[in-house]
């Protein structure tokens, strides 16, 4: 899409076939906030900021199966969090029955085992304490870290970080997810003045819509986030 004039100019395409280029007044933005820096379409300074701000999340999901799943129950946890570990959450995973293998539950035996999640999220925007995952965390970094901080936050249930573990899988997404504010690190903002707030403002004629302008990382929100650029646009004055 090209700019003409006052407005832009785009193709449409309606079949396989063939092409019809059109006019538009004003269009959407449906783009990372890191592809809008890389556009340079934002030059105000405060604007620019606050897209830098929200940038994307990289995870590190560990899965752990666990021999004895009652040391959760002595506890009387379902998930812990832990700012400024290695992991920034240990937590209980979706209980799944497949074939044979069926999800444990109250009343069946002790040794039951159970999938447990480990998530280790970056934690580097302005006032947070641990760093973000690094690919150089080879698997034995992690398994050290695993049976260490499983020790510390199970270790009153009972659990063995030397005996109780049957597996672990590591899976990184390094693609990332839009940012969520940490109430622990990040400042709270008058209505209107959060950074994803200060970066989804229009561009002249460009709205943007997408998870970071609602600084939530799911569908439903971008859903949410492509009505409200929207309705921008049916607002404006004729």
């Amino acid at each position: 899409m090209r700019r003409q004039g006052e407005g832009f100019r785009g193709a449409t395409r309606f079949d396989s076939r063939k092409s019809e280029l059109g006019s538009f007044e004003d269009c959407l933005a449906a783009s990372e906030f890191s592809a809008l820096q890389l556009a340079a379409l934002k030059t105000v300074s405060n604007e620019k900021e606050a897209l830098a701000y929200n940038g994307k999340v990289p995870l590190v999901y560990t899965n752990v199966q666990l021999r004895n799943w009652k040391v959760f129950e002595k506890l009387n946890v379902h998930s812990v969090h832990c700012p400024g570990s290695f992991f920034t959450a240990v937590e209980m995973d979706f209980p799944v029955s497949m074939g044979v293998s069926i999800y444990a539950e109250v009343g069946r035996p002790v040794r039951d085992s159970l999938a447990v999640r480990y998530c280790r999220r970056r934690c580097d925007s302005p006032g947070q304490a641990t760093s973000r995952p690094r690919e150089a965390d080879g698997h034995a970094v992690v398994e050290r870290n695993i049976r260490g901080q499983s020790g510390r936050v199970l270790g009153d249930g009972g659990f063995d970080p030397a005996g109780d573990i049957e597996a672990i899988t590591v899976n990184r997404w390094p693609h990332g997810y839009a940012y969520e504010y940490n109430s622990l690190y990040d400042p709270v903002c008058p209505a209107g003045q959060a950074p994803h707030e200060i970066g989804r403002q229009p561009f002249g004629r460009i709205h943007i819509a997408n998870s970071d302008a609602g600084a939530f990382a799911y569908t439903n929100e971008a859903i949410d986030q492509g009505y409200r650029a929207v309705q921008e646009i049916v607002a404006k004055p004729a």
